[in-house]
């Protein structure tokens, strides 16, 4: 077969698949590319006309319709895609072609599969990223990472956390059966007063699920996830007590339409200080302190490990059991899921990686500074 036979066939799948849906896929994925640079260097334009426009539309029309099933629509969704690509791949394995056209069929396929991907994430979520930073929509002054500062909000937050444990008389690990039955509803009503104080929109009413198996998404290499395609947060249901309030309002964060990670740290730990329920409160202040603890050991490492000793055995055991539970589920692939996802970070705009989880203790200083605290 000539290069001019060959190119002819080619030429004339593609010609027939664009004719249809998978053509039309493609083409949007284009043009989603297109608008994620144009979003990407006018973060006002994307705040104005996405975040706070046409994502609050999506939220509203999926959260009150959906958004009421009792089971996580990631379930759903999971079992229509299983049984979509086995009815395609049945209809493939069907059709009588010659190789060439199987495999540019097959080409094409799967082209306008991951260009429909692309453009859905982009669509119903991704463009988030692309917003008005938080910091600057709230007026906080950028912190430089000083020492004075670290040693400060250590120190602080360490008593915090002690005088929230405190309401609990036991020494072992928070339960979950501790748990509010209502806690999906009192950390979304806490975050959302947070959003709200500071002019965020908070327009719908996002869901935060827990999942099963338990430890899938631990061996994922996450605690929790926001899947922008069923505009839902989920955490793992292996998770401790101590970690599931604070994890849900980050998931949920995301739902609100914030894009990078420490800015959902960071609305977590405000979500959960304004709670009235000790469990919520507490996990605010364990999952941030672990945060705070993180850079102060890299700074102090002999001063963090007496600190630590110091801690009451309520802490020790909460911080105990979720190490346990990290390595009770090492993970699949760990390196290859962390550096992944590092990248993908990055691919979005957010330099750092995941270190961007940790810019939460440098937003919380600068809102303490704002407050006047």
């Amino acid at each position: 077969m000539g290069h001019r036979e060959i190119y002819s066939n080619v030429k004339k799948i593609w010609g027939k698949y664009m004719k249809d849906s998978r053509g039309i896929w493609i083409l949007l994925a284009a043009l989603t590319f297109v608008l994620r640079w144009l979003f990407s260097i006018n973060p006002d334009f994307t705040e104005v006309v996405y975040s706070r426009g046409l994502f609050q539309l999506f939220r509203v029309i999926y959260d009150f319709s959906l958004g009421w099933l009792p089971i996580p629509m990631l379930y759903l969704a999971s079992l229509g895609l299983l049984l979509f690509l086995f009815w395609k791949s049945y209809k493939y394995l069907r059709k009588e072609a010659s190789l060439l056209a199987r495999l540019g069929r097959a080409f094409v396929n799967f082209l306008s599969f991951v260009s429909a991907v692309y453009f859905l994430f982009h669509l119903m979520w991704g463009f988030n990223y692309f917003r008005v930073p938080v910091e600057e929509q709230m007026g906080l002054e950028k912190v430089q990472g000083d020492t004075t500062q670290l040693i400060q909000e250590f120190e602080f937050m360490t008593r915090q956390l002690i005088e929230a444990r405190e309401v609990f008389d036991d020494t072992n690990a928070l339960r979950l059966d501790m748990l509010s039955t209502s806690i999906e509803s009192e950390v979304r009503s806490k975050l959302e007063e947070a959003l709200s104080e500071y002019g965020f929109p908070v327009v719908g009413r996002v869901r935060g699920r827990r999942l099963y198996p338990e430890g899938f998404l631990i061996n994922m290499g996450a605690t929790g996830i926001y899947i922008p395609f069923v505009l839902e947060g989920h955490l793992d249901g292996a998770l401790p007590a101590a970690a599931v309030p604070s994890t849900l309002a980050h998931e949920m964060a995301h739902g609100y339409g914030f894009g990078d990670e420490g800015s959902c740290n960071f609305w977590a730990y405000l979500a959960c200080e304004r709670s009235e329920d000790p469990v919520v409160k507490y996990s605010g202040r364990f999952e941030y302190w672990i945060y705070v603890a993180r850079q102060y050991r890299k700074v102090f490492p002999e001063r963090y490990r007496a600190r630590r000793k110091l801690l009451p055995k309520g802490v020790l055991n909460d911080i105990r059991l979720l190490n346990e539970t990290y390595r009770k589920y090492p993970g699949f692939f760990p390196k290859t899921s962390d550096y992944v996802y590092n990248e993908y970070l990055k691919s979005q705009g957010i330099k750092e990686g995941t270190l961007n989880y940790s810019r939460v203790v440098q937003l919380v200083i600068s809102w303490r500074m704002k407050e006047g605290q």
